[in-house]
This record gives structure tokens, sequence and C-alpha cells, in this order.
């Protein structure tokens, strides 16, 4: 049986060559809107507990192989939210 790639769905496994807290634990593959992506997932502990963070990378840009930390919102720029947001839609697209 073979392993088949479902749109917005992916797998990490444990990363074997961790060296450091600047690589991560588990690294893998995942399809987002049918665009395949690599991901990282780091293992953090905060005063609530233990949580995740994901890093992703596309599979068709240039870079290092293992992507960088991410970014936290006390790292970002002051004006990284504009880079996300979503397009004005027109009112007769909207399904509903």
């Amino acid at each position: 049986m073979s392993f088949e790639r479902r749109d917005n769905s992916g797998i990490a496994f444990l990363n074997q060559r961790q060296e450091g807290d600047k690589r991560p634990n588990f690294k893998g593959d995942v399809v987002v809107n049918g665009t395949p992506m690599k991901i990282a997932v780091w293992e953090r502990t905060g005063a609530k507990g233990p949580f995740l963070t994901f890093s992703f990378e596309s599979v068709h840009s240039a870079g290092a192989a293992t992507p960088a930390e991410p970014q936290t919102s006390a790292t970002m720029p002051p004006n990284a939210s504009a880079a996300y947001e979503s397009p004005e839609l027109p009112k007769e697209d909207i399904p509903f």
C-alpha cells in the first residue's frame, strides 16, 4: 500500500539530525491548497506548558535545506500583518 498525499494534510517524522534548539524536532511534507510544502516542527515549553511551533516552506522556493526558526509576534516587523491581508472579494462571489 502506498502513501496518498491528500490536500491540506501532511506527515512529519522525528528529525534524526537535530543538533540544538535551532534545528526542528520533526520534519516532513504537507500539501496546502494543492501546493506541496516542507514542514518543520519545534517542541517548546512555556509558562502554560508544552506547545508546538511550525514553519512551512514551498518545495519550489530556493533556500536552505532546513527552514529558519519561526518568528514570534514579538520579533515580526510592525508592518508584517499587511502581507497577510486577504483580498477584498466582490459580493457576488460570496456563496451565502
